[in-house]
């Protein structure tokens, strides 16, 4: 970009690049990255699940930036933090309300 400040889809780049040489060291001492290898290959409907997790993966990272961008660090984590709240407090409400039909 001309103002240079790196697009979103280059930092999205660069932090799964970083992401993915810490893991597959991290796997490698661990002895885990050739069981995993071998699971997906013999389990192949796993790899449409990691292929549908990543994209959802880069939407959310993409859409995050963008309201940083629009909307600054702050009102973006307020929104970040509401819907943790949500997603947190649905199942919590759930469990109250099917409790005390019971």
């Amino acid at each position: 970009m001309v103002s240079g400040w790196p697009c979103s889809a280059e930092v999205v780049y660069h932090a799964n690049m970083i992401g993915i040489c810490f893991t597959t060291i991290t796997m490698m001492v661990t002895g885990e990255l050739w069981g995993a290898i071998e699971h997906a290959r013999t389990h192949t409907a796993v790899l449409p699940v990691i292929a549908f997790a990543a994209i959802f993966g880069y939407l959310s990272v993409s859409f995050i930036l963008l309201l940083i961008r629009h909307y600054g660090a702050t009102n973006t984590e307020v929104v970040k933090v509401g819907g943790v709240l949500s997603t947190c407090t649905r199942p919590a409400l759930n469990l109250l309300l099917l409790r005390s039909s019971v």
